[in-house]
């Protein structure tokens, strides 16, 4: 979780560019009309990233941004019944389980997760690097360590770290196809 304040250096995973880059992916493969799932809470702390990327990069209407404050499989099948969508993009793998039990009529397509948990898993998505998060956490206290400094910066920094793509299983050209015609 992260505070708005003190400003104490940061390093913070690139969310905006994770939903450009997942949007792109899914364009090549042929989808065309995403639905994107993302957890309210997440994405208050988020400063709303994923849905910021998702309507101004392409990635549909307003209406399909579901902000929800839960996984439950029956309310997420009744609302991605009502939308006209072929692929499925997650804010995190705990939407996983509550997607795969949709049926294609309610809603279950290809799917994608923003916070892919392995970088060679079957989960398509994007891999966050925490690993290189840490990293680079850990060398910005270092720097301030070493340049002597204490308490909050006057001028707090902030890193964005790019994340990876992950190929997973969960999309394919084929499934783009089908889930188009």
């Amino acid at each position: 979780r992260s505070l708005p304040s003190p400003g104490f250096d940061r390093v913070h995973h690139g969310h905006h560019g994770a939903m450009i880059e997942a949007l792109g992916r899914l364009a090549k493969l042929g989808y065309r009309r995403p639905v994107l799932l993302a957890d309210i809470g997440l994405e208050e702390r988020m400063q709303r990233a994923y849905t910021g990327a998702f309507l101004a990069h392409g990635g549909g209407a307003p209406s399909h941004v579901l902000h929800l404050d839960d996984k439950d499989p029956a309310r997420l099948a009744r609302k991605l019944k009502t939308l006209d969508h072929d692929v499925v993009i997650a804010d995190t793998e705990e939407w996983v389980g509550p997607i795969r039990t949709l049926p294609p009529a309610a809603g279950g397509r290809p799917f994608l997760v923003l916070d892919a948990q392995r970088r060679h898993g079957p989960i398509s998505g994007v891999h966050q690097n925490l690993e290189k998060i840490a990293g680079c956490a850990v060398d910005l206290l270092m720097q301030r360590r070493l340049h002597h400094d204490r308490g909050v910066p006057e001028d707090p920094v902030s890193m964005l770290i790019p994340g990876t793509w992950v190929e997973g299983e969960t999309l394919s050209p084929a499934g783009a196809r089908k889930a188009v015609a």
